[in-house]
């Protein structure tokens, strides 16, 4: 299965590389955002350590968590996974969440 990170979530990363380079360094932003892609290649293979996203408006989103960000995305194909959006755990999750995905969907 491909995972396919959708342009919210793209964005997402950067400002997480950003934020990450700004307060540790450059080589702790890529070693983070490497897990996190390593994660998410971990967690399509595994749909037991997937989590629904409980909201009518989000249908058929999961989630997984890596440290302190959650990865959500939805399965758009037997072969492909989408990212839709990335968020830390301190964010307004529903809100954030709801913006990403509107955001991808003006795509």
């Amino acid at each position: 299965m491909e995972v396919k990170y959708l342009p919210s979530a793209k964005r997402r990363m950067i400002e997480i590389w950003d934020f990450t380079k700004r307060r540790w360094g450059e080589a702790q932003a890529d070693q983070y955002l490497r897990g996190m892609a390593e994660a998410m290649d971990r967690a399509k293979e595994q749909p037991e350590r997937w989590h629904p996203v409980n909201d009518e408006a989000l249908p058929e989103v999961y989630f997984v968590r890596y440290q302190r960000h959650l990865l959500f995305f939805r399965i758009f194909s037997p072969d492909l996974v989408g990212v839709i959006s990335i968020l830390h755990d301190n964010m307004n999750i529903p809100i954030r969440l709801k913006e990403d995905a509107e955001w991808n969907n003006d795509e």
